[in-house]
């Protein structure tokens, strides 16, 4: 397994480090860069970044760490982890779909359960034949017909599929797509996963001191976001992105082909929600290649067994 790191700097910030035929440009204003994490220029942009932060400025927008598997790695997995590259906006609440969150916890804001069928803007979702999954900034994940065929066809385990109703008609259906929703069991987080900001500053910038409002909060954030806090007290959520490859509990005699993880990462922030992360079996993902369906990607998921100690819930480790 290879790990390459993609940054994303601004133009006129990496025409003074980088060369001409280093990165592509987006654009004319961001500069793509994908590096392995033993090239020495990786260290380089770290120091940069680091020097650049603590004058309240900075040199990338992103990063991001991308796994590179053996064909020998991906079939001897036991599970994966389903990255939904496609996303879009505006969110079910925006269009309509109501929450109760009168449940949700006090700190990060998840927990808030969805009341009503899921409505979206019918021009949101993609034409293309091929797409299978898609979700919104929210977290609100849909699934094309052909997906659902594929789950259905082949009786796989742990999901259904509930309309998608049209946000100016809410009486009418948006035809080909369906809300994923999952009825298997949540699988814990355990060590050695990792979550944090990101691979280099998390350990600058996060916590802020207990009791520190950051200025730049929406009024309307969580007590986790205003507080710096993207690890919930309660262990609801587990920190702000996922900074490693995933590692649950598995639960033995289980056989399930998709679940979401019982802990969650990201902030609520307005109509941003955290969200769990997504787990599914060799089988879905076989099948998905074969049907050459579009709009995800995989990480191996690494699975202990429930004999294996596990940290208590809101000690997962972190940067």
């Amino acid at each position: 397994m290879k790990q390459i790191i993609e940054f994303r700097m601004p133009e006129e910030k990496a025409e003074k480090l980088l060369q001409p035929s280093e990165g592509v440009c987006l654009g004319k204003s961001v500069r793509k860069l994908m590096l392995s994490m033993s090239d020495p220029l990786v260290k380089r942009i770290t120091k940069i970044q680091k020097q650049l932060m603590e004058r309240g400025d900075y040199l990338f927008l992103y990063s991001q760490v991308h796994y590179r598997y053996t064909q020998s790695e991906i079939q001897n997995a036991d599970a994966f982890r389903l990255i939904i590259k496609h996303t879009f906006e505006p969110t079910g609440e925006q269009c309509g779909t109501i929450y109760d969150d009168s449940s949700a916890c006090g700190y990060c804001g998840s927990g808030g359960q969805q009341i009503s069928s899921l409505s979206l803007e019918t021009q949101s979702l993609s034409k293309k034949s091929n797409l299978g999954i898609a979700k919104t900034i929210a977290g609100e994940v849909v699934v094309s017909q052909r997906f659902v065929d594929l789950f259905q066809d082949h009786n796989l385990k742990g999901a259904w599929f509930q309309a998608v109703r049209q946000r100016r008609n809410q009486a009418a259906v948006i035809p080909g797509w369906y809300q994923l929703l999952i009825k298997s069991e949540s699988l814990d987080v355990v060590k050695p996963t990792l979550v944090g900001v990101n691979h280099f500053d998390a350990a600058s910038i996060w916590p802020m001191n207990r009791g520190e409002i950051s200025e730049k909060a929406d009024a309307n954030a969580s007590w986790c976001d205003k507080h710096g806090q993207y690890r919930c007290p309660l262990g609801h959520t587990i920190g702000l992105n996922l900074l490693s490859e995933l590692s649950v509990k598995k639960t033995e005699g289980a056989e399930i082909d998709i679940a979401w993880t019982k802990q969650k990462v990201g902030v609520r922030r307005g109509f941003l929600r955290p969200e769990p992360l997504l787990v599914i079996s060799p089988l879905l993902w076989k099948l998905v290649l074969h049907q050459d369906l579009k709009g995800m990607a995989i990480e191996i998921a690494h699975t202990n067994h429930p004999e294996e100690p596990t940290p208590k819930r809101g000690q997962v480790s972190q940067h």
